[in-house]
């Protein structure tokens, strides 16, 4: 029987890869919806803000690491979280 158990800093870079691409979705998402139009948005919005902007800024780092750990492997998750969140922070800054 074939074993296909992933190592855990696998699995935290694939955690990592998700908590970016939800955050990066919600910026997105913020940025072109008015978010105060309906109140109950509105009070996601505001629950949510802080902690998605704080991803946005830390998980780089944080995969920059691993990858670094990895030796730069090019096909690896956290090179596609760092690029996805260089993209989420240029259009947050710029939009």
């Amino acid at each position: 029987m074939l074993s296909s158990a992933i190592s855990p800093r696998q699995r935290t870079s694939r955690i990592l890869f998700l908590l970016i691409t939800g955050a990066t979705l919600f910026a997105f998402l913020c940025k072109s919806v008015d978010v105060y139009s309906f109140a109950p948005m509105g009070a996601i919005f505001e629950l949510l803000w802080l902690p998605t902007l704080a991803a946005l800024f830390i998980v780089p780092f944080i995969a920059l690491k691993f990858w670094f750990d990895e030796r730069f492997k090019l096909l690896s998750f956290n090179l596609f979280t760092i690029l996805i969140a260089a993209t989420a922070i240029l259009f947050v800054i710029f939009k």
